[in-house]
Order: structure tokens, then C-alpha cells, then sequence
């Protein structure tokens, strides 16, 4: 059996972990979109040959097993919209053919372990909506290949670390709604390829750095509920690309360059103009 597909087919109860013992050839399992209950089994480490894992959107429940290590086949694991909890296995840091890795809207909690960066092939990482907290490993700078990173609405902490500015193939960074502190490392401009850039609602301080006029692929750029200060660097507007720009609910100051009311792609600001002088917008 190369390829298991049982997805949207209504299935109730748990997975049977004796299955998994029969099928070492198996390339695709595709369970989503069931109702399928309990834990993933620990017998998932059995299918050694498997590219590509689709549980996502059941009811499932329990931590992701260690054993989930020993899949060094797998392309993709998408588990997104179940019930898994605990962490994030360290074992996920041997899966060097990994390209997708989706854990969002789950209830995982503690750390992303930093062993994750040595999954270099990885290009989609979503951890989104769980309850993970600590800070965003350094080693996630090791992830070269990564085009989406997103862990929006947790409980991360700490830095934005410099070593994302070594993702040079990042196209989405979502770390917003989550308790970021101190300022925006102006690494990030180095990571030119990025089109969405979200840190909202965040505690993050300082100004915007000079940098990131260097951003000129970036499309919507979100900076809103912060504690940002100084004032808005005119650099942004050789963003000629940059189609929304959120920066209200922070402590800006000045005017509104006129560089900025200048960007004929601009068609979404959101400023507190009771703070900023934003009569060029007018």
C-alpha cells in the first residue's frame, strides 16, 4: 500500500496504532477532515517510507509522539485544527526532508524547540493560535529555506532574534499578538524577499529602523498596538510595492513624510493622527 487516502469521510473514533506496523511502504497518509478522536499512536514511527501526512482538521488529542523522529522520508506534516497539546517534540529537528510543518489552531504549550533549526529543508512553518510561550529560538535563522514563518497569537516573549535577517527567502513573517518586547532588530531589512511583515500587538519599543527602505518587495506591513516611538522614517516610502501600512496605537510623533503620502500603491494607513501630523494624507 503506497497511499492511504481517507480524508472527508465522517470517521469517528481513534486511529489503531496496529495499522501502522503493516504498511513500511506507505508514501501518503490523508486522514483530514474527519472526526477522528484520540491520540496520534506511537506506531506512526513505523512508516519510515511516508512523504506526506494529512491529519488536519479532527479531534485529535495528546502530544505529537517522539516518534514522529523517525519519519526522515516525510515532506509534509500538516495537523492543523485538532486538539493536540503538550510540546513540540525536539525529535521534529531530525526530519531533514521536511518542507511543510503546520501545528496551528491546536493547544500545543511550552517551547518551539530549538533543535527545529536543524530542519533546513523546511520552507512553510505554522504554529499559529496554540499556547506555545519562551522565546523565538535564534536557530530558527538556520532555517534557510524558509519562505512562511508564523506564530501569531501565542505567548512568545523575548527579542525578535537578528538571525531572522538570515532567512533570505522569507516571503510571510506573522509574529503578532503575542508579548514581543524590546525593538525591531534592523537585521530584518536584510531579508529582502518578504511581502507581509505583521508584528502587532506586541511590546515592542524604539523606532522603525532606516533599514527597512531596503524592503522593496514588501506588500503589508503591520506595526499597530506597540509601544513604538521617534517618528515615521521617510525611507518607507521606497517601499513602492507596500499596499497596506498599520502603525495606530503606538506613541509616534511628527509628521507624515511626505514620501510616505507620496506611494501611489499606499491605499490602506491606519495612523493616530491625534499624534501625528498626517495633514499630507488629507
Amino acid at each position: 500500500l503506497k497511499s492511504l487516502n481517507l480524508g472527508l469521510n465522517s470517521l469517528t473514533g481513534t486511529i489503531p496504532g496496529i495499522i501502522f506496523r503493516g504498511m513500511p511502504d506507505l508514501l501518503r497518509l490523508k486522514l483530514y477532515g474527519n472526526m477522528i478522536s484520540g491520540t496520534l499512536p506511537t506506531e506512526v514511527g513505523a512508516l519510515t517510507s511516508l512523504v506526506q501526512m494529512e491529519i488536519f482538521t479532527n479531534g485529535l488529542r495528546g502530544a505529537l509522539p517522539s516518534e514522529i523522529g523517525l519519519l526522515t522520508n516525510v515532506h509534509t506534516i500538516y495537523a492543523i485544527q485538532n486538539f493536540l497539546s503538550d510540546q513540540i517534540p525536539s525529535e521534529i529537528g531530525l526530519l531533514s526532508k521536511l518542507q511543510a510543518l503546520w501545528l496551528s489552531q491546536n493547544l500545543l504549550s511550552g517551547t518551539v524547540p530549538a533543535e527545529l533549526g536543524n530542519a533546513v529543508n523546511l520552507e512553510d512553518l505554522k504554529v499559529a493560535d496554540n499556547m506555545l510561550s519562551g522565546i523565538i529560538p535564534t536557530e530558527v535563522g538556520n532555517l534557510i529555506n524558509l519562505r512562511k514563518f508564523e506564530i501569531q497569537r501565542n505567548s512568545f516573549k523575548g527579542k525578535i532574534p537578528s538571525e531572522l535577517g538570515k532567512l533570505k527567502h522569507i516571503e510571510m513573517l506573522n509574529v503578532g499578538n503575542n508579548t514581543i518586547s524590546g525593538t525591531m532588530p534592523k537585521e530584518l531589512s536584510d531579508a529582502r524577499n518578504i511581502t507581509f511583515l505583521s508584528l502587532y500587538a506586541n511590546d515592542l519599543t524604539g523606532t522603525i529602523p532606516t533599514e527597512f527602505g531596503n524592503l522593496k518587495n514588501l506588500k503589508k506591513l503591520y506595526l499597530d498596538q506597540n509601544l513604538f516611538s521617534g517618528t515615521l522614517p521617510s525611507e518607507l516610502g521606497l517601499l513602492t510595492n507596500l499596499s497596506d501600512f498599520w502603525a495606530e496605537s503606538n506613541s509616534f510623533g511628527g509628521s507624515v513624510p511626505t514620501e510616505i503620502c507620496n506611494m501611489r500603491d499606499l491605499s490602506r494607513i491606519k495612523l493616530d493622527c491625534s499624534k501625528i501630523n498626517c495633514i499630507c494624507l488629507e
